[in-house]
C-alpha cells in the first residue's frame, strides 16, 4: 500500500476492498438500480461504483477522527460534503483509509467541526473527501481553518445564471432511510426511529443527507457526464433541508465542464451550493 502514514495526525483504518455484493446493496439503497441487475451488468464489464459509494468505506475512519474532538451524544447534523475523485473507484480495489480533522469553528447555535477523509492505493489518493458535521448546541475548542479539495469549482452562483442541462425528478420510497442505513452503515438513528427523531427535535426520521445527495449524483452524471461516471471529478453541494420519506427530488443542473446544481424536495431547497466537475 502507500507509504508511511502519520497516526499521530491521521486516523487510519484497515484496508478495505470494494465488494461486488456491497456496491449492488449500495446502488439499490440509492434507487440506482436492483441488485441483481448490478450483478448482471458487472459480469460483463468493469462496473464503476456509484459516486457517493467511497462514503462508505471511511466511515469508521472518519468516526474515529471526529471522536478525537468530541465523544458527546449530542445531536450532529450533517452540513455538508464534498468529492474529489482523482482516479474511478472500481469493484475489486483495495484502498487504505485514512482521516483527520482539519477544522473545529465555534458558531452562535453549536460547532462546525470539518473532517477530511482519503482513500488511496499504490498510485497515490483516488478519493478524497470532506465532511461537514455541525454539532447542535456544543461548544468546542476551535483549531484550524476550513478548506477546500483541489478541483472544487468553487461558488457554482445562481443555476439561473448558467446554461441549463436539465433536470431529474424522482420520489423517495417510504423505507429509502432503512435500506440506505443498512447498506452504507450508517445507523444514526434520526434515520431509522421514529421516536429517538422526533426527541432529538425533529419531525420524525430523516433521510441520510448522502442519499439524498446520492439522488442528485445520478443527475449530474446523467445530465452533464453522458452517463459515464468515469468522468466525474467533483461533487459537493451543502445540505439545506431534511428530505423526508415520500419526498419527491427535483436536481436541476447547469453549466458544462463544470457548473452546479440544485436539488428540491416539493419545491423546498434541500442541497443547496452544489456544484459539480467533470473531465474528458
Amino acid at each position: 500500500m502507500t507509504g508511511a502514514l502519520d497516526s499521530d495526525e491521521w486516523s487510519v483504518g484497515r484496508p478495505v476492498t470494494v465488494e461486488q455484493e456491497a456496491v449492488a446493496q449500495f446502488a439499490e439503497a440509492v434507487g440506482e438500480q436492483s441488485g441483481d441487475d448490478w450483478l448482471a451488468s458487472s459480469r460483463s464489464t468493469e462496473l464503476l461504483v456509484p459516486a457517493t459509494f467511497p462514503v462508505t468505506l471511511v466511515w469508521s475512519v472518519q468516526n474515529l477522527a471526529l471522536q478525537s474532538v468530541y465523544q458527546g451524544p449530542g445531536l450532529g447534523l450533517h452540513g455538508e460534503h464534498a468529492f474529489a475523485y482523482h482516479r474511478p473507484v472500481r469493484v475489486g480495489m483495495t484502498l487504505q483509509p485514512r482521516a483527520r480533522v482539519v477544522a473545529v469553528v465555534p458558531k452562535m447555535a453549536g460547532t462546525v467541526v470539518v473532517c477530511r477523509s482519503e482513500l488511496l492505493d499504490d498510485a497515490g489518493p483516488v478519493c478524497t473527501q470532506l465532511f461537514t458535521l455541525f454539532q447542535v448546541n456544543e461548544s468546542l475548542h476551535p483549531m484550524g481553518e476550513p478548506a477546500r479539495l483541489d478541483g472544487d469549482p468553487g461558488n457554482p452562483g445562481d443555476v439561473a445564471d448558467r446554461p441549463s442541462l436539465g433536470e431529474l425528478t424522482e420520489s423517495v420510497a417510504g423505507d429509502q432511510s432503512y435500506r440506505y442505513a443498512a447498506a452504507s452503515g450508517d445507523g444514526y438513528r434520526i434515520h431509522t426511529d421514529e421516536v429517538f427523531a422526533t426527541g432529538q427535535g425533529l419531525d420524525g426520521i430523516i433521510l441520510h443527507g448522502m442519499c439524498t445527495l446520492a439522488f442528485a449524483a445520478r443527475a449530474v452524471v446523467a445530465l452533464a457526464a453522458g452517463g459515464d461516471p468515469a468522468r466525474l471529478a467533483f461533487l459537493g453541494a451543502r445540505f439545506s433541508t431534511p428530505v423526508r420519506p415520500g419526498h419527491t427530488l427535483t436536481t436541476t443542473v447547469s453549466g458544462s465542464s463544470a457548473g452546479g446544481f440544485t436539488t428540491t424536495a416539493d419545491d423546498v431547497p434541500v442541497l443547496t451550493r452544489g456544484r459539480w466537475a467533470v473531465q474528458g
